[in-house]
């Protein structure tokens, strides 16, 4: 078992070559000011996005039960209609998670600068995040480093690491949400039936405007935006000996061929029009949870 992490630090800004020797797959990081050459930081409010990027439409996430925690459908709205339902009393059956940057902010993408500790040509995609008093439940990213940087607004985050995993019972390593944990984190959690739990210990990370925290490849967390919040979260593919030689890898590594069969599964399901019946077995397989709510294998 790795040696335990009783802390997150912090500094203000660090060198790109002690970025990936000491902390690069490893262990978080929160970098305070390292971006402040982002206009961004200085310029961006819900004023301005409203007023320049006010009519983009954007896909949400639907929460009828208002429990971000189950299910969602998608719909689709202007920024402007979106930003005025977090103004309102639903606020919480709505959520723009994890949509691409390119596709909510394309006029504002000139005041985002480069990341210092990773190469732009590297990233597989930037997404943001936008939400009041969002909750994004336990998951770790099987493959992939993140570099998350709170814009607007204040986040929590708890962060577990990899040699953790089973206290935190996660869904199997054939399901499509083997990277989410099972557990009910909604205030509704028996600890008679998830007594390993107890054992698990969290790393809290306060993320406040113009601060940056790096995820490592495998880390568990969850996430609590206090208020409104805007998050812009950018991924690049870790080194294999990373993500595979991390403890319980091998669960990703078989992870891999079932969630490619899923996928063409669900390509031919929709050429044939039998999305419904295949999410029904799927559900029946205990492959996914709460099929007659799904739409579309995205939401897998």
């Amino acid at each position: 078992m790795a040696s335990p992490v009783v802390s997150v630090s912090r500094v203000q800004r660090l060198p790109k070559k002690i970025f990936e020797r000491d902390f690069l797959a490893r262990v978080p990081l929160v970098l305070t000011d390292a971006l402040s050459h982002w206009p961004a930081l200085r310029t961006w409010s819900w004023e301005l996005l409203r007023e320049r990027c006010g009519e983009r439409r954007v896909r949400v996430e639907v929460y009828e039960d208002g429990n971000r925690a189950s299910m969602w459908a998608y719909r689709d709205m202007t920024l402007a209609n979106y930003l005025d339902v977090m103004n309102g009393e639903e606020h919480r059956k709505y959520y723009l998670a994890e949509r691409p940057l390119h596709e909510v902010f394309p006029e504002l993408l000139g005041d985002l600068g480069d990341l210092v500790l990773v190469e732009s040509e590297r990233l597989l995609k930037q997404v943001t995040f936008m939400g009041r008093d969002s909750f994004s439940t336990l998951h770790y990213h099987p493959r992939d480093e993140a570099l998350t940087v709170q814009v607007l607004g204040t986040k929590r985050f708890l962060l577990y690491p990899p040699w953790q995993t089973e206290l935190l019972y996660p869904y199997p390593w054939y399901s499509p949400r083997s990277n989410f944990s099972s557990l009910p984190l909604d205030g509704t959690l028996p600890r008679e039936r998830y007594p390993r739990f107890d054992e698990a210990t969290p790393l809290e990370v306060v993320l406040r405007p113009g601060e940056m925290i790096y995820i490592p490849v495998g880390w568990w967390h969850s996430v609590e935006g206090e208020g409104q919040t805007l998050t812009l979260t950018s991924f690049w593919r870790s080194a294999l000996q990373h993500w595979l030689g991390a403890p319980f890898g091998w669960r990703d590594a078989f992870n891999l061929p079932v969630m490619e069969t899923l996928r063409l599964m669900d390509r031919s399901a929709r050429k044939l029009g039998l999305q419904k019946p295949a999410y029904r077995l799927a559900e029946k397989l205990g492959l996914i949870d709460d099929a007659g709510k799904m739409t579309t294998y995205e939401e897998w």
